[in-house]
């Protein structure tokens, strides 16, 4: 259960530093705000 659980927040942190690469990616005036 406890490498389950690892292996979950692992992905989570990893997709939410994805999402925010492609939004800065995307929209680059969101750096500046």
């Amino acid at each position: 259960v406890m490498g389950i659980l690892m292996l979950i927040s692992l992905a989570v942190v990893i997709f939410q530093l994805l999402t925010d690469i492609v939004y800065a990616w995307l929209d680059p005036r969101i750096r500046y705000e």
